[in-house]
């Protein structure tokens, strides 16, 4: 979880320094070589995005008495 909290903060991180100032910047006229970078909100939503992604579903499947490891793999499964 702790990578994911880091994926979240540079996703956060790319969107306001490098999307808004460069977004900033063709307001305002100023000239600038363009950062190309590498938005990483796939990779969130796949952990994050309700109701089918990773974390959501692991939660959902804790609450569950008979839940095993095998039960949450097959509903992993069966997003194909």
């Amino acid at each position: 979880l702790i990578n994911l909290a880091n994926e979240q903060l540079q996703q956060l991180f790319n969107n306001f320094v490098f999307g808004m100032e460069q977004a900033e910047y063709a307001r305002e006229g100023i000239s600038w070589t363009t950062i190309a970078y590498q938005d990483n909100q796939p990779l969130l939503d796949l952990f994050l995005k309700r109701p089918m992604a990773i974390l959501p579903m692991l939660d959902e499947e804790s609450r569950f008495p008979k839940a095993t490891d095998k039960t949450f793999l097959e509903k992993l499964g069966a997003l194909k």
